[in-house]
């Protein structure tokens, strides 16, 4: 993985929010330019949960973006899973989040105006799951971004939701639908086994 200014910066932010515990390292293989570098994850014991960190839709060596005020992009995903008490984080986030970068990067998507997501197949091939859609929020833990040598960096979590969830963002719901998962879901998990928190439809 590529070490320089940007890297330091999200290292930095790791271990102020998770002190004294190691970041799992995934290095991504082959040469994508669509994708990142690399996720670290690291266990939250006392929330249980695992907070995943993507490194690379950012400039994390020497600033290559050619906007003045951004780093890369400007924004790094982020998400958030249960941790179900075993060794090693799960895979099926790392391949959800590289599968939304490379969705997401060649489109230039604005994943700060909040407009979902919504696929027409689950997000997670081979785990059962309700969630078919995506919606950005400012991160939980990290908030809404930070400055780096390159520029500034936004953090955005990734959070998988209901088609109907996604819908009902796109339309009206916004920050609504937001504060509707927080009441349940404080940290904004992306459960696989969670139902819509939105009444049934009449």
């Amino acid at each position: 993985m590529i070490s320089g200014a940007g890297t330091e910066a999200f290292d930095r932010v790791l271990a102020q929010h998770f002190p004294g515990m190691v970041p799992h390292v995934v290095r991504m293989t082959g040469t994508d330019p669509d994708g990142f570098e690399a996720v670290k994850a690291v266990r939250d014991a006392p929330n249980g949960l695992w907070c995943f960190l993507t490194y690379g839709i950012s400039d994390l060596g020497e600033k290559k973006s050619t906007h003045p005020a951004l780093s890369g992009l400007g924004y790094e995903l982020t998400l958030r899973v249960h941790d179900d008490g075993t060794a090693s984080p799960p895979d099926w986030p790392i391949v959800l989040l590289n599968n939304l970068a490379r969705y997401l990067r060649p489109k230039k998507y604005d994943v700060v105006d909040e407009e979902p997501l919504i696929f027409n197949e689950p997000l997670t091939v081979g785990i059962p799951t309700r969630l078919t859609a995506i919606m950005f929020a400012d991160d939980v833990q990290f908030g809404y971004g930070m400055d780096t040598p390159n520029g500034y960096v936004q953090f955005r979590q990734a959070v998988g939701v209901t088609r109907d969830e996604g819908m009902y963002q796109a339309g009206l719901g916004r920050s609504r639908l937001r504060e509707k998962i927080l009441a349940s879901n404080p940290f904004l998990l992306t459960r696989l086994d969670r139902s819509s928190v939105l009444p049934p439809a009449v």
